[in-house]
């Protein structure tokens, strides 16, 4: 299993989606952790889709503060115990 955690700090600069889908390619992620991804529900979906995982779960930002996102692809099957 490959996993990936990277502090992004915004997901609005343009080149960030392309580099993580390098990355994802590159090292043949599985998991793929952000955070501080300062963004909102609508477009999470629209950048799993860009960077091939098949599910992804996401907390949101408050203010600008924050933002969590993971995807994953299959076979795995990620489970959501708890978030605060």
């Amino acid at each position: 299993m490959s996993f990936m955690s990277w502090n992004c700090w915004g997901l609005g600069n343009p080149s960030v989606v392309p580099t993580l889908r390098d990355l994802a390619r590159k090292y043949h992620l599985d998991v793929l952790f952000l955070f501080e991804t300062l963004f909102h529900a609508n477009r999470i979906e629209e950048i799993r889709v860009q960077l091939g995982f098949d599910a992804s779960f996401a907390v949101y930002l408050i203010g600008r503060s924050g933002g969590l996102t993971m995807f994953w692809r299959q076979p795995f099957d990620c489970q959501l115990i708890n978030y605060s």
